[in-house]
């Protein structure tokens, strides 16, 4: 089977619901990219700044909405002729979870390496346990965190040697 008709093909394959997911996910993905590329920073970051939730999400419904939003849109971001670094990855998973009134934490870090001097990186956490980006994050020092509420995370990151305090 071409190319051209592989992923359409996979698309028709699967459920609604994951159909809906992707769609989701595209949209999200590329609001997000023009949002980063046309929004200051700081009010990106304000809109980043959601401390409440009515109806929070928790328990084993919460980790199976975690796992299929990231990866819907690592889905989508993998497969786009688009660049979608973690940036736009981050701030898709932080607003789509956000919607399903899952309240993560978003993390934005610098590089802590002489050679990667001007480098920089985005990781969404769910409490202790990562969801996009958290793979790389120990080379990373944090800069801040979105809800500002999570400023817990700093002031360990801050004590830790390697950057980035994952818990363990």
């Amino acid at each position: 089977m071409t190319r051209l008709f592989y992923y359409p093909y996979k698309f028709s394959c699967l459920s609604n619901r994951q159909r809906l997911l992707l769609c989701e996910a595209f949209f999200t993905l590329v609001f997000a990219k023009i949002a980063i590329n046309l929004l200051p920073f700081k009010r990106l970051l304000k809109h980043l700044d959601r401390t409440t939730i009515k109806n929070e999400c928790h328990g084993r419904e919460r980790e199976l909405q975690c796992k299929n939003v990231v990866w819907a849109v690592n889905c989508i971001a993998n497969r786009l002729p688009l660049i979608f670094v973690c940036f736009p990855r981050g701030i898709s998973v932080y607003f789509m979870l956000y919607r399903r009134g899952i309240l993560t934490t978003f993390f934005y870090g610098v590089s802590n390496r002489e050679t990667d001097k001007y480098s920089s990186h985005v990781w969404v956490m769910n409490g202790k346990s990562g969801l996009i980006g958290f793979e790389i994050a120990h080379n990373y020092v944090v800069l801040f965190t979105r809800p500002s509420h999570a400023s817990r995370y700093n002031q360990l990151a801050s004590h830790h040697k390697g950057g980035f305090y994952n818990g363990k």
